[in-house]
């Protein structure tokens, strides 16, 4: 048949490789895999590759309450509310000042990912969901 003749033509054929199921591809392909035995490695070494085990930091880092966003650090019991801006705390510059730097009540501190939560704060307002007078 030639193009756009308006015929269809059907295919019979038997595939080599029939269609399965999602839930019977992945008990085959579980069924086929082995751990592979484990290897001592330099840490230089082993860019690519996977741990055999599960291991633990033996201190928290970083040794402080890091922000995991940027916004603004509040104490979440004032929010929502207007909110007065009494510094930044960035990472690796945490809010410092002559005065205290501690987050009182009807305060907040512009922080950064990566930076030390300011004493006093125990919550974090992504900027997104701030106004641009400061409002949270």
């Amino acid at each position: 048949p030639g193009r756009g003749s308006g015929r269809k033509v059907h295919f019979a054929m038997a595939h080599k490789y029939p269609m399965i199921n999602m839930n019977e591809a992945v008990d085959r392909v579980i069924s086929r895999a082995h751990p592979l035995p484990h290897e001592n490695v330099a840490f230089v070494d082993a860019v690519g590759r996977v741990v055999a085990e599960n291991f633990v930091a033996p201190r928290p880092h970083p040794p402080f309450a890091a922000s995991v966003m940027d916004g603004y650090a509040v104490r979440g019991e004032d929010c929502p509310g207007v909110l007065a801006l009494i510094g930044a705390s960035r990472a690796g510059a945490p809010m410092r000042g002559a005065g205290d730097t501690s987050v009182q009540p009807g305060q907040c501190a512009y922080i950064t990912t990566g930076a030390p939560l300011p004493t006093g704060a125990d919550a974090v307002v992504p900027s997104e969901d701030c106004g641009v007078d400061g409002s949270v």
